[in-house]
């Protein structure tokens, strides 16, 4: 296999030419992907001289996502458990109504927390919620009650859409294990 130039913890397969494998790591986790063949010549001897102790086909958790491949070979990524674990940032009714006062320190670092939590997000389901973070994370420093207000409404969009499904054209030939 040879290492991805760009992910040291990305490997592919080739035969003759043609991309037909690729594992992706992450310490004692990893999801695979490729042909049968690459099945039989890389996966078979790799579970011979590694035996990992649980194999899931065709979908499983990885990195904090649920992974499962349609019968059509798109992927379908969701962080529903990660997504209701994002917190709003509680405010008072009173609180809610001065829009234009600067944010507390104990309310800017509950602000750090959601646009951390939109970014893990962004970057792997939803990048659809760049634009909404983005100008939060500007904010930051100088948010006001608005921002918060914002924030929360960010919240709820990471907890309405917290999905993706990855085309069948991309490895249309390629059954997934995790």
């Amino acid at each position: 296999m040879k290492q991805s130039e760009l992910d040291p913890c990305v490997f592919y397969w080739h035969h003759e030419g043609v991309l037909e494998g690729c594992i992706s790591l992450h310490v004692d986790d990893m999801v695979i992907g490729g042909t049968d063949r690459f099945h039989q010549m890389v996966l078979g001897p790799l579970k011979q001289r590694y035996p990992f102790k649980h194999w899931k086909i065709g979908g499983g958790m990885f990195l904090g996502k649920q992974l499962k491949q349609n019968e059509d070979f798109s992927i379908f990524c969701d962080q529903k458990e990660y997504a209701e674990k994002v917190q709003t940032i509680k405010l008072t009714k009173d609180r809610r109504k001065q829009k234009h006062e600067f944010i507390t320190e104990s309310e800017r670092r509950k602000l750090r927390g959601v646009v951390g939590a939109a970014n893990w997000m962004m970057g792997n389901t939803r990048p659809v919620i760049a634009v909404c973070n983005a100008f939060l994370q500007q904010r930051i420093q100088c948010a006001t009650v608005s921002d918060l207000i914002e924030a929360n409404k960010l919240v709820a969009k990471i907890r309405d859409f917290h999905m993706c499904v990855f085309g069948s054209n991309l490895f249309p030939f390629m059954r997934a294990s995790c």
